[in-house]
């Protein structure tokens, strides 16, 4: 599982099930916390506003040419 500390943004790699003690780069003990990853929401939202924006150019540059 992965981590990251909130003070120095530092990516710490921990074994499963374990959390790390202390920041290897700055010594913090607490604001470790594990990364998780984008939800679902999130990921369909980019899509639909990047397929907004692509539909957008689309009918800029046709109404542009003809």
């Amino acid at each position: 599982m992965q981590f990251r500390c909130s003070r120095c943004h530092t990516s710490i790699a921990g074994k499963d099930g374990e959390h790390p003690e202390r920041c290897p780069n700055c010594g913090a003990e607490a604001g470790l916390e594990p990364v998780k990853s984008i939800p679902l929401a999130m990921k369909l939202f980019g899509l639909v506003v990047g397929g907004a924006l692509v539909a957008t150019v689309v009918s800029v540059v046709i109404a542009a040419g003809g």
